[in-house]
């Protein structure tokens, strides 16, 4: 029984879309290791990659030291974020949260931990499912809840850290698709106006999203604003040339319905 390491006195709520957060039984929690910028960024990576070992955690995180400085800085690093993540939990115990496998460190929840990236990756994946079941509305509700979870890139408190970037590249490229998908079927339920807002929500994150722009100029041709449209298409077309890329097929089907 002294090896089980004991529940948590509350569930913890981390939100790593956007700025990091962390609460605690619905209140943010003010513990001094939380500031250090190494604590947050360990937690992290133990989110992004779900573990690793100590010296591939310790290598990503302190690129520029030698394996022994690196893992030196881990092990007190590690133990500020279990003291953050597990105040009440006694000196010498077993984490219930980063369990120690071997050379390896895990991230576990077991229902004690809500990470809206996961929430939204479980919806993005429930409305890949109703859409290849051909449930267009379902698939349309669960691509609307996701959309609203998403506060900005994955990872924001990583920057530009090598080790952050894949990660946050591909949860970029799902929202887009799915903020695009959702314009779609939203346009072809009859309401332009949705469609626009969801449109404008994949521009924000990927500007050269050719889909995101091909809905608006689609909307507000829907709404019956051809010079809107042509302006909107103005702009798409801008973007491609900015990247060196003529325009899709699919676009210039629209590109034909504006002329």
């Amino acid at each position: 029984l002294d090896a089980m390491p004991p529940e948590p006195s509350a569930p913890l709520e981390l939100r790593v879309l956007g700025p990091t957060t962390l609460r605690r039984g619905g209140r943010a929690v003010d513990h001094p290791h939380w500031r250090r910028e190494r604590v947050r960024a360990l937690l992290l990576v133990l989110l992004a990659r779900g573990g690793g070992t100590r010296e591939e955690l310790a290598g990503a995180l302190w690129p520029d030291l030698d394996t022994s400085g690196a893992l030196r800085n881990l092990r007190v690093t590690l133990s500020y974020l279990l003291a953050v993540l597990e105040p009440d939990r006694s000196e010498g115990a077993p984490s219930f949260f980063v369990r120690a496998e071997g050379a390896t460190l895990r991230l576990t929840t077991q229902g004690w931990l809500d990470v809206d990236a996961w929430a939204i990756e479980d919806l993005l994946d429930r409305a890949a499912e109703s859409e290849r079941l051909g449930e267009p509305s379902a698939a349309l509700d669960l691509y609307r809840r996701a959309v609203r979870i998403y506060r900005g890139p994955y990872l924001t408190d990583a920057g530009y850290e090598e080790w952050a970037l894949p990660h946050r590249d591909r949860l970029t490229a799902r929202f887009v698709a799915a903020a695009v998908r959702a314009g779609e079927l939203t346009l072809a339920s009859g309401d332009p106006d949705e469609a626009l807002r969801l449109a404008a929500r994949a521009l924000e994150t990927e500007p050269w999203s050719e889909g995101a722009h091909r809905v608006t100029v689609a909307a507000h041709l829907a709404r019956g604003d051809r010079a809107a449209a042509r302006r909107a298409m103005d702009v798409c077309l801008e973007q491609l040339d900015d990247l060196g890329v003529p325009p899709t097929e699919d676009t210039e089907i629209v590109l034909r319905a504006i002329a």
